[in-house]
């Protein structure tokens, strides 16, 4: 099932109370001991510039998943710049005051894991923090992207590669990639989706270039094919056409018409 929800005139907290109902978010953190939220803060644009998540957003989140479960809660993330510069810039680590650890993963330790059905990468190197969380809930931005068409929940986890692993990728099939990177950590935890598309970006340079859109839209799913494709579709393109989006639905099954 994949919800879209409208923040309108109500609160950030309303609105991510009812993102939780509808992830059953209860259900999905049951006996978890750590949960990683891995958001889209890329560069030190900020939301309202369409670029990087609400942090708002992101705040509340933490808080009701401290107030479901005793799980330590982890934001966690590395920026295409220096993701510290990016962390101040944007006062990421004013999250902490939520309840949650901030993690800069370029100084997480990286660990080689290998996709159960690789397309492009045999192995690959990724944050421990990632590989030892229990559940990982994927906050992305609704964002037009120059190479992929689109960059939502799918395209979120390319953060979850390292640097040398995204520069592999770029030379050679960034989309089969991204696939990669989302089938080891759709096979192995729990998994949450949510594009956060309050204010999304438009235009052929995106991800960091382009016009903000006020699309007013929250799309939230425990599976980030479909969430991907509703997200795709809100934004005017066509799911079957977005490689990535293809890709993964092929290899998870999902239907996405």
């Amino acid at each position: 099932m994949v919800s879209i929800r409208r923040k309108g005139d109500g609160s950030y907290r309303d609105l991510m109370e009812k993102v939780a109902r509808d992830l059953c978010l209860d259900e999905l953190l049951d006996g978890a001991r750590r949960v990683l939220i891995k958001p889209n803060f890329v560069t030190a644009k900020t939301s309202a510039e369409g670029v990087t998540v609400n942090l708002e957003v992101v705040g509340h989140l933490v808080e009701i998943i401290n107030e479901t479960c005793g799980a330590e809660v982890v934001v966690g993330e590395t920026a295409l710049i220096d993701t510290e510069e990016v962390f101040r810039s944007l006062g990421v680590y004013g999250l902490e005051s939520y309840g949650c650890r901030v993690v800069n993963f370029e100084s997480d330790e990286w660990v080689e894991v290998a996709p159960p059905a690789p397309l492009l990468l045999k192995r690959f190197l990724t944050p421990r923090t990632a590989v030892d969380s229990d559940v990982v809930i994927n906050v992305s931005k609704m964002k037009t992207h120059e190479l992929t068409g689109v960059t939502l929940g799918l395209k979120n986890f390319f953060g979850l590669l390292s640097a040398g692993g995204r520069r592999y990728a770029h030379k050679h099939d960034v989309n089969r990639a991204i696939v990669d990177v989302y089938s080891y950590y759709e096979g192995t935890r729990r998994m949450a989706s949510i594009i956060e598309g309050l204010t999304a970006l438009s235009g052929r340079s995106g991800p960091i270039i382009g016009t903000p859109v006020q699309a007013d839209c929250l799309v939230s799913s425990t599976n980030t094919v479909a969430a991907d494709a509703a997200g795709a579709a809100i934004m005017g393109a066509v799911p079957s056409q977005i490689e990535h989006i293809r890709l993964a639905a092929e290899f998870s099954g999902v239907d996405i018409d």
